[in-house]
C-alpha cells in the first residue's frame, strides 16, 4: 500500500473516533437519565480534539502537498505535540475522579459544596488549560 493510502485510512479511523466520541457526548448532553461525571466529558472532548489534531491538513486538502500552507501545518505541529499532554492529564483526572467517587462512597469526604466545586472545576480544566500552555508555547517557538 502506498502512504497515501495509509494516510486516508488513518484519516478515516479519526474521523471514525470523532463520530463516536460526539455521539457519546450528545447522549449525555440531551439525555436527562445518563448520569456522568464531568470529567468523563473533559476526557471525551479530549479525545475528540486529538483526532481532530491529526487531520488538519486533510480537512485543508493538503495531506499530500509537498509544500503545504506553513500556517496549517504548524498550527497541527503544534496541536500534535500538545494532545500527548492533554490526553495524558485528562486520562489522570478522569483516574483521580474516580478514585475520590470510589473513596468518597467508601467513606464519605468532610469537605463544603464550595470545596467540591473547586475541585470539580479544576480536575475538568486544569488538562485543557495545561494543553492549551503548551500549544501556545509550540506556536511561540516556531513562528
Amino acid at each position: 500500500m502506498s502512504n497515501s493510502v495509509h494516510i486516508l485510512i488513518l484519516s478515516i479511523l479519526q474521523l471514525i473516533s470523532v463520530l463516536g466520541f460526539t455521539i457519546l457526548l450528545l447522549t449525555f448532553l440531551l439525555s436527562s437519565r445518563v448520569s456522568r461525571s464531568y470529567t468523563w466529558v473533559g476526557f471525551s472532548v479530549g479525545w475528540i480534539i486529538a483526532c481532530l489534531s491529526y487531520d488538519i491538513l486533510f480537512f485543508a486538502g493538503q495531506e499530500h502537498d509537498s509544500s503545504p500552507n506553513r500556517v496549517i501545518c504548524l498550527v497541527q505541529a503544534a496541536l500534535v505535540q500538545s494532545v500527548p499532554v492533554l490526553q495524558a492529564t485528562t486520562n489522570l483526572s478522569l483516574i483521580v475522579d474516580i478514585w475520590l467517587l470510589v473513596g468518597d462512597a467508601l467513606q464519605p469526604l468532610r469537605i463544603s459544596k464550595r470545596q467540591l466545586l473547586t475541585y470539580r472545576v479544576s480536575v475538568v480544566l486544569f488538562p485543557h488549560v495545561f494543553s492549551v500552555s503548551v500549544f501556545v508555547g509550540y506556536l511561540l517557538v516556531y513562528m
